[in-house]
């Protein structure tokens, strides 16, 4: 293998959780004999960087705070150079002060109406840097945006010009054969992509795994962004992956997953933590005796809109143009049948939550549509504190449009009716989908006579497996951050190890990862890594995942629904037939 130079684009050491994964990616092709650039930040995106928002600080933060977190982070960017005994390049020597302060001035004076169309050099740096603006201020259109998140917008626009500057100086000095970022849709990292590629330099992204029970034991590594990897994951499961029975390791993850969304014991999942005693939701509400329960379950507008302003994913035509307008049709049909009963639950981002106090506009809109609601037709806002988990067992129905939970009530095998599969991350065909209105509506009948299905619940491991194992490679052995809410001691024992373990951690850079062969085929040789992990997991036939499958689905009910009592779930009543027809 000849030798490549690899740019690790790193101007975000502050944050370890991701700078030590990338890190050890960084060391393993050092191991390979590959010659490893680490392009850092100097303080030139200290107005307000991500690692400033890990620590919620803003650029109208005391500027004393603001330059402890600058020299935390210089630190431990030293030490993971010093460990990797790589080359160092100050980002910041790139890009003289005079032309800082000329981009400084551009982006002071850029207003929302200019935003969508103003580009630099190419690059659609308007619509790049509104990404993290949306996300904060939780955005559904720049008509929402005021004096606040215009001046945050201004500094993510600097910075994301700053970006495109330094990458373009850097292509030209240093030639790099391949970069490598982590998170490639923070919108600095992801200018610098897009002007890579153009370039025709590949470039790498890296972030940690989406399995809750521990995400920083493994890494997704992908070429350019993640909605390109998903795109690809889906259309081949859809073409092949679906049909094939998967890996024990895969399933066994899948259910590990489950269970830490249901504990709730990270800020990553949204939902209150399953309840430790029965919870009978149809009592809660009012279900009556024969009435199908159907749960509709909102997506936050935030995420959706940058990722489309950023050009991430489609914006197609839906059935349902705002999730307004489909409760309104949705509760109409419902409040001419006595037979079913409706559950709006609202995505509890939208309000103030453990990771953001802002409420949404969205939520404000349907508050004021969810009103005078027919006696069938109940709203679980995030106020109630209950968790998803707790309504799953007494559903009948599930309703979608792009949220995860999608997928959470297919593998208990709950039937879900799509009205778009087009702005989804995981196959459409784990669900139903409706192609016009009137199979929407009729889908709906349909599901709530077919019911239960274990053909569901199989494909759903099936996806599991590709999106939380076969998809994304194992660091356990050389990284075991923890994530979750734990004792106090142990918080107190975390920010200590934080504070002052780096520097030895940096020093272990140069163990072997187990994986390091993997990692080495992905980013040096192009070969996609689910392919190379494919052909190191063995696959179980038909009648084995089956059986597996059924044992974990069975832990499942035993862990969080144990209590539910036999005639009170359908769901659960069929997991619990299916279990002990197959052990007969």
């Amino acid at each position: 293998m000849s030798k490549q130079s690899v740019v690790f684009f790193a101007p975000y050491a502050g944050i370890w959780p991701h700078a030590y994964p990338e890190a050890l990616v960084a060391s393993a092709l050092k191991q390979a004999g590959q010659n490893i650039v680490y392009a850092v930040c100097d303080g030139m995106f200290a107005d307000g960087c991500m690692v400033m928002t890990a620590h919620r600080l803003t650029p109208s933060s005391p500027k004393a705070q603001r330059d402890a977190i600058c020299q935390m982070c210089r630190k431990r960017r030293d030490a993971l150079v010093a460990g990797l005994g790589a080359t160092m390049v100050k980002l910041d020597d790139f890009l003289p002060l005079a032309d800082r302060e000329r981009i400084a001035t551009v982006a002071s004076t850029v207003e929302p109406e200019q935003i969508m169309d103003f580009v630099a050099n190419g690059q659609n740096v308007g619509r790049i840097a509104l990404h993290e603006t949306i996300i904060h201020f939780k955005l559904t259109s720049l008509e929402e945006m005021k004096a606040d998140s215009l001046a945050d917008f201004r500094f993510r626009l600097m910075h994301v010009m700053y970006s495109l500057h330094v990458t373009q100086a850097m292509l030209r000095t240093n030639s790099p054969d391949r970069i490598v970022a982590y998170n490639t849709t923070v919108s600095t990292n992801y200018v610098m992509m897009l002007e890579a590629e153009r370039f025709g330099v590949p470039t790498f992204g890296l972030h940690a795994g989406g399995n809750m029970d521990n995400r920083f034991a493994s890494l997704y590594v992908f070429r350019k962004n993640m909605a390109i990897l998903y795109r690809d994951w889906i259309g081949r499961f859809e073409s092949e992956w679906a049909d094939m029975p998967t890996t024990a390791r895969g399933i066994e993850l899948a259910t590990r997953h489950f269970l830490a969304l249901t504990s709730g014991k990270t800020l990553w999942v949204y939902s209150e933590p399953k309840k430790n005693s029965y919870f009978d939701a149809r009592a809660h509400y009012g279900v009556k005796s024969g009435q199908k329960l159907i749960l509709a379950t909102l997506s936050s507008y935030d995420e959706l809109y940058s990722s489309q302003m950023m050009g991430l994913i489609a914006s197609p035509e839906l059935m349902f143009p705002t999730q307004v307008e489909w409760m309104q049709e949705l509760i109409d049909h419902v409040a001419k049948r006595a037979d079913l009963f409706l559950v709006i639950r609202v995505h509890p981002r939208e309000l103030p939550n453990l990771r953001d106090k802002i409420h949404s506009t969205h939520a404000k809109r349907l508050a004021v549509a969810l009103t005078n609601l027919p006696p069938n037709v109940k709203v679980n806002w995030p106020e109630e504190r209950i968790s998803l988990y707790d309504l799953l067992p007494h559903v009948d129905v599930g309703l979608n449009g792009w949220s995860s939970t999608g997928k959470e009530m297919a593998l208990l095998g709950i039937p879900v009716v799509l009205f778009t599969g087009e702005i989804l991350f995981y196959p459409a065909s784990l669900n139903i989908l409706a192609s016009t209105k009137d199979e929407y509506f009729s889908l709906i009948d349909d599901a709530c006579t077919a019911g239960w299905s274990f053909e569901r619940v199989r494909q759903v491991f099936r996806w599991l497996a590709v999106e939380y194992t076969l998809g994304t490679i194992n660091i356990s052995d050389g990284f075991t951050y923890k994530e979750g809410a734990r004792s106090l001691y142990r918080r107190v024992i975390g920010r200590l190890r934080r504070i002052f373990a780096y520097r030895f951690e940096a020093r272990q850079l140069g163990r072997t990862l187990h994986n390091r062969g993997t990692l080495i085929q992905t980013i040096l040789n192009e070969q996609p890594l689910i392919d190379a992990q494919a052909a190191n997991e063995g696959r179980l036939n038909e009648d084995a995942e089956k059986n597996l499958i059924l044992q974990q689905i069975n832990i499942l009910v035993g862990k969080i629904y144990s209590q539910v009592p036999d005639g009170a779930s359908v769901t659960i009543d069929a997991i619990r037939k299916a279990v002990k027809t197959d052990s007969q």
